[in-house]
């Protein structure tokens, strides 16, 4: 948000649906491929859709990026009350005419690069069927079956690695 960059995935719904897995495949990319590894703290805003973000793939997902891949040091997800807010992505979307002609989905492509030039162009990552991943599948050996906290009443969620003891006072 600092930078007001913003990178749009986009795919055909025939490539990939629109659930957890999806999201989680999203933002493995954006943390890899777009953030600088010297970030180590990541703060989410996200809606509480509960089939998207706010679920036990994404928590477990989010985990496994601070504690086994060791890429943050902390994330902290934070679910806005419905109606209150205006979210960046909102107003990014706000900027696309919505009433561009595309006559194949490529050219959608085009329409977001295009729709700002400042303070800088969108970022359009053209997804594939290379970028998805089953994650849900993936994270199951190694978490409960069932998220051990309700998520519905959560507001924001904190997930941060510990500093290790080395035994040295």
């Amino acid at each position: 948000l600092s930078s007001s960059d913003s990178v749009f995935f986009m795919y055909p719904e025939c490539t990939a649906r629109k659930g957890s897995d999806e999201v989680c495949s999203m933002l493995h990319t954006f943390c890899y491929e777009y953030l600088d590894l010297s970030v180590k703290n990541l703060d989410i805003f996200c809606d509480g859709c509960s089939g998207q973000n706010k679920n036990y793939t994404l928590i477990r997902f989010l985990h496994n990026l601070v504690h086994t891949e060791k890429r943050f040091n902390y994330v902290k997800v934070h679910f806005p009350i419905r109606g209150h807010s205006y979210l960046e992505t909102d107003k990014n979307l706000g900027i696309i005419n919505q009433k561009s002609r595309a006559e194949i989905p490529d050219d959608w492509l085009d329409i977001f690069r295009h729709a700002r030039t400042k303070p800088c162009p969108f970022t359009v990552h053209k997804a594939n069927i290379d970028t998805f991943r089953q994650w849900t599948s993936h994270l199951a050996p190694y978490y409960k079956k069932k998220c051990p906290f309700p998520t519905r009443p959560v507001r924001e969620l904190l997930i941060e690695r510990a500093e290790e003891f080395t035994g040295i006072e």
